[in-house]
C-alpha cells in the first residue's frame, strides 16, 4: 500500500491549504444542503402548524372581542337591537369571516388607493359620521376603541402569518427592543 504520511509530507507547504480549503468547501456545501434541506421541511410545519395556530389565536381574540361587544352593551342597558350594535356586530363579523384570507399586500393596496382618492376619503367619512351620529360620546369611546382593537388583531395576524413579515419582526424586535430599552 502507499504510506499516505509520506505523501503529505512531500507535498509543498503552499499546496496544504488548498486541500484544506476543499475539505472545508465540502463541508461547507454539505452544511447548505442541511440547511436547504430543514428550511424544505420547515415550509409544511409553518403552513399546516404555525400558520393555522396562528389563525386560530387570532379568531379566539375575535371571537373574544364580540363577547366584550355584547357584555358591554348587556352592562351599559344600551340597545342590543339597534343600529350601532349591528354595525359593530357586522364588522367583527366580517374581520372573523375573511380573516384567513385577508393579507398584508392586500390591506397596503387598500390603504394606498384610499391614499390617492380624496373623494373616496370624504365618503367613507360621510359614512362614518352618519352611521354613528346620534350616538353618545361615552358610546363613541367604546366604538373606537373596540375598532382599533379589532383592527390590531387583524393587523397582527397579517403581519405574523406572512413568513418574511415574521421574520422581520423577529429579527427587528430585539434590535428595536435595545434602542427603546436604551
Amino acid at each position: 500500500g502507499i504510506n499516505w504520511s509520506k505523501v503529505t509530507r512531500t507535498i509543498p507547504r503552499a499546496a496544504r491549504p488548498l486541500q484544506v480549503t476543499r475539505r472545508k468547501l465540502r463541508e461547507i456545501k454539505m452544511d447548505l444542503i442541511l440547511a436547504g434541506i430543514g428550511l424544505l421541511l420547515m415550509l409544511p410545519v409553518w403552513r399546516y402548524i404555525v400558520k393555522r395556530s396562528l389563525l386560530d389565536a387570532h379568531r379566539d381574540r375575535l371571537f373574544d372581542l364580540r363577547d366584550d361587544l355584547r357584555d358591554h352593551f348587556y352592562e351599559k342597558k344600551w340597545d342590543m337591537g339597534g343600529a350601532l350594535y349591528k354595525q359593530l356586530r357586522d364588522l367583527i363579523n366580517g374581520y372573523l369571516r375573511y380573516t384567513e384570507s385577508f393579507q398584508y399586500s392586500e390591506f397596503n393596496y387598500i390603504e394606498v388607493e384610499i391614499k390617492r382618492n380624496p373623494e373616496l376619503q370624504a365618503a367613507m367619512k360621510a359614512k362614518f359620521e352618519k352611521n354613528f351620529s346620534d350616538i353618545t360620546e361615552e358610546q363613541m369611546q367604546f366604538v373606537m376603541k373596540l375598532r382599533t382593537e379589532a383592527r390590531r388583531v387583524m393587523m397582527s395576524y397579517m403581519i405574523l402569518s406572512s413568513f418574511p413579515l415574521a421574520l422581520l419582526t423577529l429579527i427587528l424586535f430585539p434590535i428595536v427592543g435595545m434602542y427603546v430599552l436604551a
